[in-house]
């Protein structure tokens, strides 16, 4: 048995396994996967949207080298980080209306999590609107607005 589904997803493996997409990928370049096989995959997920610039784009990994060469701490809470008040001025700039602060997560979910509290604060309203098949996360909060039983099970 795959380490994974023995240890992370029983569910998830066995359902890979039973449609025949079980793959070890060992590399991602751009919008294609590369299992062990070496065979090519054109990726339409994506993570799930949480890769839109693909599989290590060298204008990410030039970025990351340049930050890492420069030995800027990633994150030291609290402190005032130069390249997080940059992004942050970008992101307003081009947000539409009044919007005039950012909230950085480490994830959607995380990013579900601050918009409920954000909305809940602002609106003193406690229900979450939610659609059909939806999914958050899986984090209580973002599971509250997730509109799928299985998930929330």
């Amino acid at each position: 048995m795959h380490p994974y589904v023995e240890f992370i997803n029983p569910f998830l493996g066995a359902r890979l396994e039973k449609i025949g997409m079980d793959k070890t990928y060992v590399k991602g370049e751009g919008c294609f996967l590369y299992d062990d096989q070496d065979r090519q995959y054109l990726d339409f997920i994506a993570s799930y949207g949480a890769l839109p610039f693909g599989y290590n784009d060298p204008r990410i990994w030039n970025a990351v080298e340049t930050m890492h060469t420069l030995g800027e701490p990633s994150f030291s809470q609290p402190s005032m980080l130069e390249a997080a008040g940059a992004l942050a001025k970008r992101l307003v700039s081009l947000a539409p209306g009044d919007l005039s602060h950012v909230t950085f997560t480490n994830s959607g979910a995380e990013a579900v999590e601050a918009a409920v509290k954000l909305v809940r604060a602002h609106t003193q309203r406690t229900k979450i609107l939610s659609t059909h098949n939806s999914f958050h996360g899986k984090t209580m909060g973002a599971l509250s607005a997730t509109g799928n039983s299985e998930y929330q099970e």
